[in-house]
């Protein structure tokens, strides 16, 4: 039986604070999706930390290859939780541009 009409989540999530503050949307997780999370038949999401992302730089590209372009709607939702974001945003926004998506950016898991 297949979950319609709310948002289908990697198993990759478990643990995101992110997943307790959806609540007006229903939410499952999923195995085996690419993407974090499928918003929509045509929109996905990546979640990706700012702090993970200067630790592990790769692990983006490696994701967004394994993604590939068959999205209408790509989100690389990003949290901001580094004292001086700058340098990692500006490097997050040209990859962000290069691979066709839209940028989000949140400061707490809650927004």
């Amino acid at each position: 039986q297949k979950f319609s009409g709310g948002i289908r989540v990697s198993i990759r999530q478990k643990g995101n604070p992110v997943l307790k503050h959806i609540r007006k949307v229903p939410w499952e997780f999923d195995e085996g999706l690419v993407a974090d999370y499928i918003l929509g038949a045509t929109c996905v999401a990546l979640y990706l930390s700012v702090r993970y992302y200067t630790l592990q730089p790769d692990y983006i590209h490696e994701r967004l290859k394994l993604l590939g372009k068959g999205h209408r709607l790509r989100v690389l939702l990003v949290q901001v939780d580094v004292k001086d974001p700058q340098h990692a945003l500006s490097q997050l926004m040209r990859i962000a541009i290069l691979s066709e998506m839209t940028l989000m950016l949140a400061w707490s898991a809650e927004e």
